[in-house]
This record gives C-alpha cells, sequence and structure tokens, in this order.
C-alpha cells in the first residue's frame, strides 16, 4: 500500500466519524499535512501491513477525539488551526504515526 492509499483510508475515516463538524480552512490544511506526514512515516518505516494500517487508525481516532477535547476545551463550535495544534501538543512525542 503507498502513500496515498494510507491518506485516502484515513481521510474517509475523517468523513465517517467527523464529516458533520465544521473545519476552518486553514485546520482542513493542517489536518491532511498531518494525516500526509502519517502517511508517508508508514511508508518510509516499511509499516503498510493490514495490522499496521489497523494500529494506525486506531491512531487517527484517538487523534480525532483528542481534537474535540481541545475544541471544546476552547469552547470553539469548529475546528480551528488551535484543535490541530493543541491534539498534537497533548499526543506527542512518541504518538505514531503522527508523530
Amino acid at each position: 500500500m503507498d502513500a496515498n492509499q494510507i491518506e485516502m483510508r484515513f481521510l474517509n475515516e475523517l468523513r465517517s466519524t467527523r464529516g458533520h463538524r465544521t473545519f476552518t480552512a486553514n485546520s482542513a490544511l493542517d489536518l491532511v499535512f498531518q494525516i500526509q506526514t502519517a502517511a508517508n512515516r508508514m511508508v518510509v518505516e516499511d509499516r503498510t501491513s493490514e495490522k499496521d494500517l489497523a494500529e494506525a487508525t486506531k491512531a487517527f481516532a484517538v487523534f480525532l477525539d483528542e481534537m474535540d477535547t481541545v475544541r471544546a476545551t476552547l469552547g470553539y463550535s469548529e475546528f480551528r488551526e488551535e484543535t490541530i495544534s493543541g491534539a498534537i501538543v497533548k499526543l506527542c512525542p512518541g504518538f505514531w504515526p503522527f508523530c
């Protein structure tokens, strides 16, 4: 599986779990960048098996949940840049494949 296929898997997960939420344009770009970076890391590390994809998908769900927590804590109704960076700060380092 290549990075584009992994990226699409993450994007489909995002659509199915957070598709009803509003993202600012910049936060959407930031999230796509995080997804692309994670997908590329998986390919570079040769971790693209179904087991690895399942682990990464679980991690992505945790990341999305943390984004929701940061969003609510900041009192936002939509996802903003701070929700992405706030989630990364709380989860990293060591949060594979997103860090």
